[in-house]
């Protein structure tokens, strides 16, 4: 259920790039930054000389574009380690494409969706004890995730993992500070940390 929910929440993410005509990149990301994956870069312009024709297009577009998704994302799930998390990895990608594509006439929204529980990497709190100060103390010490050029930066689905035995609320909430704390130092305009999918 995890990962259709947030595979519904992409297509939105799908469709509204296509309606403006921008630029979509996808990563898929593990236990470090050397298992990390882009899954997909492309230009979604619908075709048309007309709105109504672009806007007819844009269907099948995001169609075919989140086939395209499901393809990448079921080779990267066959390779990539299902042993661990480290959201300073998935990070460290969200910086390398921004520093590559930021420019004046540019904005740059990211998604990540992440349940945001690191159990590998400086950001690791997979104890059941772990407190506000923790979350704090990791957040400060972790290294730094500078992400030049985002104007929206974001996390959905903290603390959400799969299956029906959900973390108490109590370290979600440890969990949820400790990312936000971490996404205030990327340097981005706008930065969140969301226990919902905000698409949903």
């Amino acid at each position: 259920p995890v990962l259709g929910e947030r595979l519904d929440d992409a297509q939105i993410e799908i469709e509204r790039t296509g309606d403006c005509g921008g630029r979509l990149m996808a990563g898929a990301h593990s236990n470090s930054s050397a298992a990390t994956v882009t899954l997909l870069d492309v230009e979604l312009h619908p075709e048309g000389a007309t709105e109504i024709a672009r806007d007819r297009a844009l269907g099948p577009l995001v169609d075919k574009t989140m086939e395209q998704l499901r393809t990448e994302l079921d080779a990267a799930m066959d390779h990539l380690p299902a042993d661990g998390s480290d959201l300073t990895a998935a990070l460290r990608f969200v910086a390398d494409q921004a520093g590559r594509h930021a420019a004046a006439d540019t904005t740059i929204d990211v998604t990540v969706y992440t349940d945001a529980i690191s159990n590998a990497g400086p950001l690791a709190l997979n104890e059941p004890d772990v407190t506000l100060d923790d979350a704090t103390r990791t957040a400060a010490e972790a290294p730094d995730p500078a992400v030049a050029g985002v104007n929206e930066l974001r996390i959905e689905g903290v603390g959400h993992v799969a299956g029906t035995n959900q973390p108490p609320s109590d370290y979600v909430d440890v969990i949820a500070a400790q990312a936000g704390a971490y996404l205030e130092r990327t340097g981005a305009a706008h930065t969140d940390a969301l226990t919902a999918l905000v698409g949903r």
